[in-house]
């Protein structure tokens, strides 16, 4: 559908043939990609339920017959600059013997590929069927444009609808006192489908779930999403957990060696033998492995922990929020900047933890 002289539902202008524009899978309401990304949702998402569905201006849109046979068909194909009869180059029809050029994408108008899957401007599948509402599953069988709610980007697997996974959460609904879903989104950002699931979960049962992100980065992963002090206690904790076996390992290198030569085969020998160590010698031998149980004790204690922290985090961060800043746009603004996630130190977190993980196998070559 030809979008251009439509009016944008959120900021009221008209769209022009350099605007980027986005359709919602669910309604079809077309809005720019500047707008969508504001609210980070379509526009009409909160009518979705009432089964809402878009329609074009009746005076900026008066398409002639031909063209509204090709609305009604689910993609059609752009005819070339070569003055040849559309008739051969429209999609359904019998007398094309040659490939067509290009595809137009049902949703946007985009011009793309004769051989694309997907529109390379809205994501869209440009041979899939239509698709139905369903107001107990609200996005089922949806597509979803690159950060939108449930975080699916463009191409590929992203565009495979996964939605009917999670519970049919709406914007309204609460996670605390004073906190609904949307409050928390526009802190979180990043991955927001997930922690709306968990973090009702946790509201409505007070029940959570293990974080593997957090088990496998632990204290990286809390300074990842801004809990910085929780997150550098971890860290540091498992900083020198990793260094300690590290530094412990030539003398367990040492003993294994010594016990090795000295012929020993059986368990019950090695164990009386190890027995008869001075205390010292002995806690020498286990210092490496007792530093990576810790590490791992550490570890499983953040996947533990890692949900309900960040939930009373996304909280307090909101709940104070709202206290200092009473308009709705610099509320907005404010989480805007001070939530979301701590990209460079996560990165910088990710390669330490990396040299530490493979420093032993240089070490000791």
């Amino acid at each position: 559908m030809n979008y251009y002289n439509q009016r944008c539902p959120h900021c009221k202008k008209v769209f022009t043939k350099d605007d980027d524009i986005v359709v919602c899978p669910v309604c079809g309401t077309p809005q720019h990609r500047e707008c969508y990304e504001e609210e980070n949702k379509c526009v009409n998402a909160h009518m979705h339920l009432q089964g809402y569905v878009w329609s074009p201006e009746e005076d900026k849109s008066n398409p002639t017959e031909e063209e509204h046979t090709q609305q009604q068909n689910h993609y059609y194909y752009q005819p070339d600059e070569n003055n040849e009869s559309y008739s051969e180059h429209f999609a359904g029809t019998d007398n094309s013997q040659d490939k067509p050029d290009f595809i137009i994408c049902k949703n946007c108008g985009t011009k793309n590929d004769a051989d694309a899957v997907f529109c390379k401007h809205c994501s869209a599948s440009l041979s899939q069927p239509d698709y139905d509402y369903n107001e107990d599953t609200e996005f089922k069988n949806s597509v979803y444009n690159q950060d939108s709610k449930f975080g699916f980007g463009s191409g590929g697997m992203n565009n495979i609808p996964l939605s009917f996974f999670f519970d049919n959460i709406k914007d309204d609904d609460k996670i605390a006192d004073n906190v609904t879903i949307l409050d928390a989104d526009k802190y979180i950002q990043r991955n927001t489908a997930l922690y709306n699931l968990v973090f009702r979960r946790i509201y409505m049962k007070n029940r959570s779930r293990f974080n593997f992100a957090a088990f496998l980065f632990s204290g990286g992963w809390f300074l990842y999403r801004k809990q910085y002090f929780l997150g550098t206690i971890l860290t540091l904790i498992m900083g020198i957990c990793i260094c300690g076996s590290i530094v412990f390992l030539p003398a367990y290198y040492s003993i294994y060696s010594e016990i090795y030569s000295s012929g020993i085969t059986s368990e019950a020998e090695v164990y009386s033998y190890l027995m008869s160590f001075p205390v010292d010698k002995l806690l020498l031998y286990s210092a490496s492995s007792l530093f990576k149980i810790a590490q791992y004790i550490v570890m499983i204690i953040s996947g533990i922990i890692a949900n309900r922290c960040y939930y009373k985090h996304v909280v307090e961060k909101v709940v104070s929020a709202k206290e200092n800043f009473k308009k709705p746009a610099e509320l907005d603004e404010h989480l805007k900047k001070s939530g979301g996630v701590d990209t460079v130190l996560g990165y910088i977190l990710l390669a330490f933890y990396a040299v530490l993980t493979i420093l032993p196998s240089f070490m000791f070559r």
